[in-house]
């Protein structure tokens, strides 16, 4: 999560949040709360990754606007098989 999502926490219990430590004004952050950043910040570029490849479906980013219920679900789930299908053989 970023810092727009600072109270899903108390929000959501049973998740476990990892938010970005926040510079307060006129304050800097310390060397250790750079370092932990800086790996939350690794971690998240890699879930943008893995959304943008799922994303190359376009039928999971446009708007569904058929009646059916639950073709949706199918749509992400046939986009995140594609996705795991080239990783598998892509490289």
């Amino acid at each position: 999560m970023d810092l727009g999502f600072q109270g899903i926490g108390d929000d959501y219990p049973q998740l476990q949040v990892v938010i970005p430590h926040k510079k307060r004004r006129g304050e800097q952050l310390s060397k250790e709360q750079k370092r932990i950043n800086r790996i939350i910040a690794q971690g998240r570029i890699f879930v943008e990754h893995v959304l943008s490849g799922i994303k190359r479906l376009r039928a999971v980013s446009e708007v569904y606007r058929h009646r059916r219920e639950g073709v949706e679900d199918q749509f992400m789930l046939l986009a995140c098989g594609l996705w795991n299908y080239h990783l598998k053989f892509a490289g």
